[in-house]
């Protein structure tokens, strides 16, 4: 099999950005967090939202390819 890094590189490269995504989230004290997975918090009733690198490792969430990508309006900034 011939092995192209061209083709691999343009893979790369029309994943899309968690930045992107309208689920994607910037607390002030600088962490990315994903507000589509997260679990509650049984004491406080909060929940308690997993990191964005997490889960674009995580194959069972995001995954590599960004497969629950959802891209922010126009309007949108964020989902607080």
């Amino acid at each position: 099999m011939i092995y192209f890094p061209f083709f691999s590189f343009l893979m790369i490269l029309s994943r899309p950005s968690c930045e992107n995504c309208r689920f994607f989230h910037k607390t002030d004290n600088g962490q990315l967090l994903c507000k589509k997975y997260g679990e509650k918090n049984d004491l406080t009733g909060k929940i308690d939202f997993y990191d964005a690198l997490l889960c674009r490792t995580d194959e069972l969430r995001c995954g590599t390819v960004g497969k629950h990508f959802l891209k922010k309006n126009d309007n949108e900034t964020m989902i607080r």
